[in-house]
């Protein structure tokens, strides 16, 4: 499980950026798309946030566990496709829905997911300037409620 104060700085991140972010993609690879590496058979890294001189307040650092490197992460922030291949993992039984407001250009995400009877029931919902980051931080906002 991962704890609320990581997904909320990792969702103010990509709420504020406006494009493709490699920062971004690093840090959802390690907080969210991290697989077991085979060579050390050892879980997870695990996120700390660390404020310092060197790095931006908030931004998430890793300890080193597993070996994975962040170099290798997809490109979440810029592929819709990867986008919804990490929603689909992290919340299987959220159908999303993506669209774009066009009176006002910017895209608009929803994560729905269907209650007892009650019909279907939003879990996240967001807007941002591309569909891969309004799926993004629709996800994140999901993920914040399912913990907090």
């Amino acid at each position: 499980m991962t704890t609320p104060e990581p997904l909320k700085a990792l969702r103010e991140r990509v709420e504020s950026a406006t494009g493709a972010d490699r920062e971004i993609d690093a840090d959802l690879h390690l907080l969210l798309g991290q697989v077991p590496n085979e060579h050390y058979k050892q879980p997870w890294r695990r996120p700390i946030l660390l404020a310092n001189e060197h790095r931006r307040p908030g931004l998430l650092e890793y300890v080193e566990i597993s070996g994975v490197s962040a170099r290798a992460a997809p490109y979440y922030t810029s592929s819709i496709d990867t986008a919804l291949t990490l929603a689909a993992r992290v919340n299987a039984s959220a159908a999303p829905c993506v669209g774009q407001n066009v009176h006002h250009g910017h895209w608009h995400a929803r994560l729905s997911k269907v209650g007892d009877g009650d019909g279907p029931f939003t879990v996240g919902e967001a807007n941002a300037p591309t569909p891969a980051l309004a799926l993004l931080s629709a996800l994140l906002k999901s993920m914040e409620q399912d913990n907090g």
